[in-house]
C-alpha cells in the first residue's frame, strides 16, 4: 500500500502557499500515475505540472477537499500525454473514519464500477457509471486520484435551482441501470462488500447523527410555527421526531424478502454530472462521490434525488411521472440482464415509496436545506453539530434562507397527503 510519506512530507499543507496546494501535490505523485496507471517507463519523461487548484469549496463538499490537476508527461521522443484528474482528499474528521466513507469509495472504484460495466458489457451494452480512477492513497491522508470528468465535457447542475425534467430522465435512466445490475448481481452472487451491507446509518453513528438532529429539528419546528396554517404539520412532525434514529435505520434497513439493490447513498446535485448535446440538452450523466451505497430499496435512492434534486414545480406537480418512468426503465433493464426474481411492478414501487416515506421526511428536513444554502465559509460537518456560535450561527444560516422557505411550503404539504407524516 502506497502512503502519503512516499510522496512528501505527509499531512502538511504549506501555510505561506497562495494556493494553500498540499506540498506531496508535486511531479513525484503524479510520476508515479502515469507509470502505474498509463504504463509509461519510469526515467523516460517528464513531468510538467500545468495547473493544480482547488475546487469546489465550502457549502459544495462536506467530506473531503478538491483539487484539480492538469497535467504533463513529456517523454524523450517529443510525445506528450496529457492528465486531466480530480484528487479527492478526505477530512480526516473522526467521525467521518468511523463511518468507512474513504473504504466504501475506494472499493467502489476499484470493485464494483468495473464489475457492474462488465455486467452490462456482457449483454452487448456499454454503460459507464462514473469516472475512472487512477490512484488511492490510504495512510496519513486517504485520497482517490480520479478523472476530471468537466474536462471531458461533463458538468454539475445547479443545485439551487434545481433540475428540469429531462434532465431528471437522464438520471432516472442512468438510476435504473444501475439499480438493476446491482440487484441483479446481489440475488445471483450476495453482496459485492460487506461493507455495503450495513444499511444508510448504523449503530455506531448513533451518537453523532442523534446530535445532528438534535440541532436542526428544532430550527424546523421553529420555522413551521412562525407560519399561519402550518401549525398541524408541526405537530405531526413533534410526534415524528420522537425516536429518529430508530425510525430512520428501520425505514432504511435492507429486507431480503423484497427487492434490494445497491442504493448510491446520496444522490444530490452535486454528486453526479451532466453531459451535453450541441442543443445544450443533456446526453449522459456520471455518477461520483461514492462514499455512501448500501444494499436495500432502491426507492430510497429515488425519493432522495427526487426531493434534494428536481425544481419546485417537477417535485410537486409531476412526482408520480418521475417514479412511473424510474419503474419502466428499471423493470426494462432487468429484464435485459436476466433478473432471477420477481420484477416490481409501479404499484408495488408506490407501497415501497409509503413504507420508506420517513426516509422522504429526513430529505426535506435535514439534507435539502444544505442544497439549498448559499456559500457559507463555515459550511462543514461542525457546523451542523457544534455548540461554538459560528456553528449555530451556520445553521441558522442554512434554515432562515427564503429559498429552504419556498420549497419547505410546499413538500411538506406534499409528503402529508400522502402519509409520509404519519409516523408516531
Amino acid at each position: 500500500m502506497t502512503t502519503v510519506k512516499e510522496h512528501a512530507e505527509a499531512n502538511a499543507i504549506v501555510s505561506d502557499n497562495p494556493k494553500n496546494i498540499p506540498v506531496w501535490l508535486n511531479e513525484q505523485f503524479f510520476e508515479d500515475i502515469f507509470v502505474e496507471g498509463h504504463r509509461l517507463e519510469r526515467n523516460t519523461f517528464r513531468v510538467k505540472i500545468n495547473t493544480i487548484v482547488p475546487t469546489g469549496g465550502a457549502g459544495e463538499n462536506y467530506t473531503s477537499m478538491l483539487y484539480r490537476a492538469n497535467v504533463d508527461a513529456e517523454s524523450d521522443d517529443g510525445d506528450t500525454k496529457t492528465l486531466a484528474t480530480m484528487v479527492k482528499v478526505m477530512d480526516a474528521a473522526p467521525e467521518i473514519k468511523q463511518f468507512g466513507v474513504f473504504a466504501k469509495e475506494k472499493i467502489a472504484y476499484q470493485k464494483l464500477l468495473p464489475t457492474i460495466e462488465q455486467l452490462w458489457m456482457n449483454v452487448g451494452e456499454t454503460v459507464r457509471f462514473g469516472p475512472r480512477c487512477w490512484k488511492t492513497i490510504e495512510g496519513e491522508i486517504d485520497l482517490i486520484v480520479m478523472d476530471d470528468l468537466n474536462a471531458l465535457g461533463y458538468s454539475v447542475a445547479d443545485r439551487k435551482k434545481g433540475v428540469d425534467l429531462q434532465h431528471a430522465q437522464i438520471f432516472l435512466t442512468k438510476l435504473a441501470k444501475f439499480h438493476a445490475v446491482t440487484a441483479t448481481d446481489y440475488r445471483k452472487n450476495g453482496p459485492i462488500h460487506s461493507l455495503y451491507d450495513n444499511g444508510w446509518i448504523q449503530q455506531e453513528g448513533r451518537a453523532f447523527f442523534e446530535q445532528f438532529l438534535k440541532c436542526v429539528q428544532p430550527l424546523v419546528l421553529d420555522l413551521l410555527d412562525s407560519w399561519p396554517g402550518y401549525e398541524k404539520y408541526k405537530l405531526k412532525l413533534e410526534k415524528n421526531f420522537k425516536g429518529a434514529f430508530d425510525k430512520l435505520m428501520e425505514a432504511t434497513m435492507k429486507d431480503d424478502s423484497g427487492f434490494v439493490a445497491l442504493c448510491h447513498g446520496d444522490t444530490w446535485t452535486n454528486n453526479h454530472m451532466y453531459s451535453y448535446h450541441e442543443s445544450d440538452k443533456a446526453k449522459d450523466v456520471l455518477l461520483i462521490d461514492y462514499q455512501g451505497p448500501y444494499y436495500g430499496s432502491p426507492v430510497l435512492d429515488i425519493l432522495y434525488y427526487i426531493i434534494t434534486s428536481t425544481e419546485l414545480k417537477l417535485k410537486t406537480e409531476q412526482f408520480d411521472e418521475l417514479v412511473q418512468f424510474y419503474q419502466e426503465q428499471l423493470a426494462d433493464n432487468l429484464r435485459k440482464l436476466n433478473y432471477p426474481g420477481a420484477i416490481p411492478n409501479l404499484r408495488e414501487i408506490h407501497i415501497e415509496i409509503l413504507r420508506h416515506g420517513y426516509f422522504a421526511m429526513q430529505c426535506l428536513y435535514s439534507i435539502l436545506p444544505v442544497v439549498l444554502a448559499d456559500k457559507n465559509d463555515n459550511a462543514n460537518l461542525a457546523g451542523f453539530v457544534g455548540d461554538a456560535e459560528e456553528n449555530r450561527q451556520f445553521r441558522r444560516d442554512v434554515f432562515n434562507n427564503p429559498l429552504y422557505h419556498e420549497h419547505l411550503k410546499v413538500v411538506i404539504k406534499m409528503l402529508d397527503v400522502r402519509g409520509f407524516l404519519d409516523h408516531d
